[in-house]
């Protein structure tokens, strides 16, 4: 019986572990995101004012969205290895837990669906574009990009709400308001700049778009601390839910266990 317990600490911390990990290399990778839109917003105004640092602003911002984007590729893999985990790992989850990550397991998966289906767009766009469709094609991806992003954050911010009545759960609903102003405020700026023939914007507000890959100062930067504090939620999670777990397996083993 105490081998058993152990056994469900460990399937319960390592999945955890693992999609904290997830959460703040997605707050790495949209902080970086949202600090290219920046410089990338920074360097048409330098254009238009014909400042010669306009090309030097514009390689930093292809090289800090490089690293977003490669923060956010270790993010996916992270998510997917705990979901992979996860269900390796099942028949030692510690029942009373179960039925939360059940929910985080059935949101995730509803998540990877809305990425399949995001790919499927891009890869369609390419054989079915024309300047007629151009704009609804965005429109269609950026919302798409924001139902993705919604999931994940929902998904993420399940298991510290249902498996924690403290702070963790307070981190985790204020997490997702943010996260949930930050995809909405992507979202809105992405199909405002959808239109065929407008000129790129200047402004730092205006500038980009897209959720999931939160390429907005402002919001991207709202979203990027939403993850930063999921993955505080996860830091202070395990260590409240496992000494539950470690207590409720000495009371089990008792003193004739030895």
């Amino acid at each position: 019986m105490q081998v058993a317990r152990t056994n469900e600490v460990s399937a319960t911390g390592l999945t955890r572990r693992r999609l904290g990990q997830s959460a703040l290399t997605y707050a790495i990778s949209a902080a970086a995101n949202a600090a290219a839109a920046g410089l990338y917003a920074s360097a048409v105004g330098l254009q238009r004012s014909g400042d010669s640092l306009t090309g030097l602003v514009n390689i930093a911002g292809t090289l800090v969205l490089y690293v977003g984007l490669l923060a956010g590729l270790a993010a996916a893999i992270l998510f997917i290895a705990a979901m992979e985990e996860l269900r390796l790992r099942w028949p030692w989850i510690d029942p009373a837990s179960r039925r939360a990550f059940s929910i985080f397991w059935t949101l995730s998966l509803l998540g990877l669906v809305a990425l399949g289906l995001l790919a499927a767009i891009y890869a369609g766009s390419a054989v079915a574009f024309t300047f007629e469709r151009a704009q609804f094609i965005v429109v269609t991806f950026q919302g798409v990009c924001a139902v993705a992003a919604a999931i994940f954050a929902v998904a993420l911010a399940s298991l510290p709400f249902m498996l924690s009545a403290g702070s963790s759960r307070r981190l985790a609903i204020v997490a997702v308001l943010l996260a949930g102003v930050g995809i909405a405020g992507e979202m809105a700026i992405g199909i405002s700049n959808s239109a065929l023939y407008s000129p790129t914007s200047s402004s730092l507000l205006m500038f980009g778009g897209f959720p999931l890959v939160n390429l907005n100062l402002p919001f991207g930067a709202l979203v990027a601390f939403s993850a930063a504090l999921l993955w505080l939620a996860y830091r202070q999670l395990p260590s409240a839910l496992d000494s539950g777990l470690a207590q409720s397996s000495a009371m089990i083993s008792g003193p004739g266990a030895a």
